[in-house]
């Protein structure tokens, strides 16, 4: 019994701050708008904007996170492999990233990526272009200011998996006749693979629901689902935005569940990869 009234704080917190505004947004969907309790959603599948803005979220969503878990398995293959001291430096500066504001950084790459940014200034005064290249207000813009935002959020979980595979087993392969490639491809990216898929799964998620980035380097060109949602709040189009985010939470819903069922709960958290 003392056991279950520990729970008690967590379960108001849950209730107040998660359950009940979700709950709250759900009623909006079925009540606010049009009438005969699913019109909202059925003006969102009748829409042409709305399904494409799915369709560019979840392309960009999968862009961005192959590219961050490229990056962030060398990062985090580099971090394990690193003296201690260089481990321990690049480490505090992947965590450091996650505490500069989003925002801040965000601008910052439009300083870098604008048409009178850095990027095109040095390469016009190099004469290697003559007009500046389109690097903001496009897919690609975004998705250079998303991978920035994201890539801690790959390294750590891949980081934490790699730190507790046992050194000695690549030394064993080596011992066997393994070469380095061999070793690293047969023994410790198959260990490692735990880490890779609860990023990935964290990384995708949280870039569904992105709104600043896209919002600031994407220049209204094209509209992600979280940029879709806020128009619609801004418009007072309560109904309709509330429809979109029970969507939106149902989709990551369903990411979450369609990859515990294929590769485990505790692939997905990085769970049971230790090597003793």
């Amino acid at each position: 019994m003392r056991s279950w009234l520990l729970l008690i704080p967590g379960g108001f917190f849950l209730f107040f701050f998660f359950l009940w505004p979700v709950a709250e947004v759900a009623v909006d969907s079925l009540t606010d708008g049009p009438p005969g309790g699913l019109g909202n959603y059925r003006s969102i599948a009748t829409s042409i904007v709305d399904p494409h803005s799915f369709l560019i979220t979840l392309e960009i969503s999968a862009l961005v996170t192959v590219i961050c878990a490229l990056l962030g398995y060398a990062l985090s293959y580099m971090i394990v492999v690193a003296p201690p001291t260089l481990g321990r430096l690049l480490i505090g500066l992947t965590l450091i990233s996650l505490f500069i504001s989003q925002v801040a950084r965000t601008f910052a790459w439009e300083v870098i990526l604008d048409d009178t940014g850095i990027i095109n200034n040095v390469l016009i005064s190099l004469h290697l272009i003559s007009s500046p290249l389109p690097l903001i207000r496009d897919a690609l813009g975004v998705s250079i200011g998303m991978t920035n935002v994201l890539l801690p959020t790959m390294v750590l979980p891949i980081w934490v998996v790699m730190a507790r595979i046992d050194p000695e087993v690549g030394r064993a392969a080596a011992g066997l006749g393994a070469s380095p490639t061999r070793s690293f491809l047969r023994v410790f990216l198959p260990l490692s693979l735990p880490g890779v898929i609860a990023g990935c799964l964290l990384t995708f998620m949280l870039a569904i629901g992105f709104y600043v980035t896209p919002s600031i380097l994407g220049g209204g060109e094209f509209v992600m689902v979280g940029e879709l949602i806020v128009n619609q709040f801004n418009y007072l189009q309560w109904g309709t935005g509330s429809a979109l985010s029970v969507v939106l939470l149902v989709l990551v819903g369903l990411v979450l569940v369609i990859s515990a069922k294929l590769v485990g709960i505790e692939s997905l958290f990085g769970l049971g990869s230790e090597v003793e």
